[in-house]
């Protein structure tokens, strides 16, 4: 009966130390508790944090896409962009809305360039560089 009573004593002081700590603990102490754990996992496990470059499953709805942009698709619809905004400037008698408008007919034009420059920026040419060169300055190497 003594060791039922112990177990008993020993429940309530562990809630009663759970409820203290939870009063104590803020929602950002656990958010910041939380990045940091994944910044942790992150530093542990470095190949999960490494990009592909395979997969061709998609290259063909990609080239479809680039070929409607900077295609005649394309150029119609940035013209036509151009153009509302121009009338749109005209009525609000603002050169602000042209300027979009002609800067939304060079994005949409140009986006498939500036997303393959950063997305296709692979190390093609790691094999030219000393294998001096080829460890990050953390020690981790680049294979």
């Amino acid at each position: 009966m003594t060791k039922n009573f112990q177990l008993v004593d020993v429940v309530t002081a562990l809630k009663a130390k759970a409820t203290q700590v939870r009063r104590t603990v803020t929602p950002r102490g656990l958010a910041t508790l939380g990045v940091m754990g994944a910044m942790g996992a992150m530093m542990v496990v470095p190949e999960a944090a490494m990009a592909g470059t395979g997969g061709a499953e998609f290259d063909d709805v990609w080239q479809t896409l680039v070929d409607w942009t900077q295609g005649t698709l394309g150029r119609i619809i940035a013209i036509g962009i151009i153009l509302v905004g121009a009338c749109v400037g005209v009525v609000r008698q603002s050169l602000m809305t042209f300027a979009v408008g002609l800067a939304m007919g060079m994005g949409l034009y140009n986006a498939p360039t500036v997303v393959e420059s950063i997305m296709g920026s692979t190390l093609s040419h790691i094999a030219a560089m000393p294998t001096t060169m080829q460890f990050i300055s953390n020690g981790l190497s680049l294979f």
